[in-house]
């Protein structure tokens, strides 16, 4: 079923989707433990069939009612909030240049879990970043491969969705490194697309048919951090990068179906097109346009 038909789901704790059912609500604590009781695989398999079960009342029931069409709601301003915490969090009183955990990968985590007791679970020996009503959820912002040895534990326990933020709309910041001085943000030309998701999805491509896998694309505004610290007159040509802070959650893609993933393709394209004309209408390399391809 493609993206935008009625079984697509955006995000699912808006102003009206962020109401709980207490008697439907799975934690993380529990799943924790059944993970743990057990080395074989029966405790594993009872806490997948409890999970999925527990799920499939969940979005039949109350999901796809509350929230209607897609349940499309956003609570921005709840974005908002946590993007602030979540500054306040990584910087630990420091500069921008200073952040320990990713800002753009802690508000994400914090926004689509608000309950801290569901995040950072370890799961089949490994750390999943939520765990809760949607099953589980790894925020992802680039190198899909990391995730390969991941998803093959978790896609055999509950549904997995694997959330990519692309940032539509980009500015960027220049930090002196001898100073700490921050310049003011000016636009930037190098925008992402739905389409870079894909030569992602192509490093993990034999999962993705598996029934409990999810992607969803955070489609945000943000701002790079850059340090003038590379070649040039000016610094900036191979500079290192720095921190990728976000400013606004504007949109979401949830691909469910093997036809969703048409939807991350420009809509000019001919049909039928070629690698080399994908290339050119997402501005992107043409490698990076087959492997996108490859996936499809």
């Amino acid at each position: 079923m493609p993206c935008g038909a009625g079984e697509r789901r955006l995000l699912l704790f808006g102003p009206v989707c962020g109401q709980r059912d207490g008697v439907l609500h799975l934690h993380a604590a529990r799943i924790k433990q059944n993970f743990s009781r057990e080395t074989g695989g029966t405790a594993f398999g009872c806490a997948a069939l409890l999970f999925v079960f527990l799920q499939k009342i969940w979005y039949t029931g109350v999901r796809k009612t509350a929230c209607g069409k897609g349940g499309e709601a956003m609570d921005q301003a709840r974005f908002l909030a946590e993007r602030e915490a979540a500054l306040r969090r990584t910087r630990g009183g420091q500069g921008i240049g200073t952040l320990a955990e990713k800002a753009l990968h802690a508000a994400l985590k914090a926004y689509y879990e608000p309950d801290a007791e569901s995040r950072e679970i370890a799961l089949g020996g490994f750390v999943a970043d939520i765990v809760g009503e949607e099953g589980i959820i790894e925020i992802q912002t680039r190198g899909f491969d990391r995730l390969r040895g991941k998803l093959e534990v978790f896609l055999e326990a509950a549904r997995v969705t694997v959330v990519y933020p692309v940032a539509v709309r980009r500015q960027l910041s220049w930090i002196d490194p001898e100073t700490g001085a921050v310049s003011p943000p000016r636009g930037s030309t190098k925008k992402g697309v739905p389409f870079d998701a894909l030569p992602e999805l192509y490093k993990i491509k034999p999962l993705l048919p598996h029934p409990n896998f999810r992607l969803r694309l955070a489609l945000l505004a943000l701002t790079d951090y850059k340090y003038l610290d590379g070649y040039g007159p000016q610094r900036k040509m191979r500079a290192t990068r720095g921190e990728r802070v976000p400013e606004a959650l504007l949109g979401q893609i949830d691909c469910v179906a093997p036809a969703d993933y048409l939807a991350l393709l420009p809509a000019d394209l001919p049909a039928p097109f070629t690698a080399e004309q994908l290339a050119k209408a997402v501005r992107r390399p043409v490698n990076q346009a087959r492997a996108g391809v490859n996936v499809l």
